[in-house]
């Protein structure tokens, strides 16, 4: 029942001043060739260089979340519970996947408006440093687990693990909020539906070839 309305098709509306009529009709025709304009899907996937960037980007980003989501309970539990019993209950946890969601919840928003006023190839940049972060992980578990063999408990890897975590699925969240104006910036909006659903496709694979807990 979605139909896609004639390029020149603009919406009725009262019109008094007819200056003013003649100006929002050049507008409406301006804006209706501006989201006419883009390069095709099969050119974009095989002709440019953003697009296998942008594909790896999404893959890579989709890939860490991934396996913090499958596998940032468990090393909760099992390492960190270890370590400090008392601090890391069963209501922590639980808080602490509440937490998860949360921060994928506002990289969802947060950062697709932050990208209008920092720019979709500076968010993107932001997003890169998801990249040590989730590289960190193994060595604070074992930070965590000699501390605890030394009688010593120390906080630093739980609280960095904690903040780093959840940091780390906002910008998941936000690589797929941000991505179709992404590609509207730099292949055009005419056919930015089909480059997303191929861009989509990094994420199918990730969740295939990515490590799962």
């Amino acid at each position: 029942f979605m139909k896609i309305p004639h390029p020149q098709w603009t919406p009725e509306r009262a019109v008094t001043d007819g200056s003013a009529h003649d100006g929002k009709e050049e507008a409406d025709a301006n804006s209706n060739e501006a989201n006419n304009i883009g390069l095709p899907a099969s050119y974009v996937t095989t002709n440019t260089m953003q697009f296998p960037l942008l594909w790896l980007t999404v893959f890579g980003n989709a890939t860490g979340g991934l396996a913090l989501l499958s596998s940032s309970k468990v090393m909760l539990t099992d390492i960190f519970a270890g370590v400090s019993p008392d601090i890391v209950t069963p209501a922590f946890s639980t808080g602490y996947v509440s937490a998860l969601g949360v921060g994928m919840a506002l990289g969802r928003f947060g950062w697709s408006a932050i990208s209008d006023v920092l720019g979709r190839q500076n968010t993107y940049a932001v997003f890169g440093l998801g990249i040590p972060i989730v590289g960190l992980t193994p060595y604070l578990c074992h930070m965590a687990s000699g501390a605890g063999a030394g009688g010593e408990v120390d906080m630093w890897p739980l609280m960095a693990f904690y903040s780093g975590s959840v940091l780390t699925i906002t910008f998941y969240g936000g690589v797929f909020s941000v991505l179709p104006a992404y590609i509207a910036d730099l292949f055009g909006q005419k056919h930015a539906g089909a480059i997303h659903g191929k861009a989509l496709t990094a994420w199918a694979l990730s969740a295939v070839a990515g490590p799962m807990g």
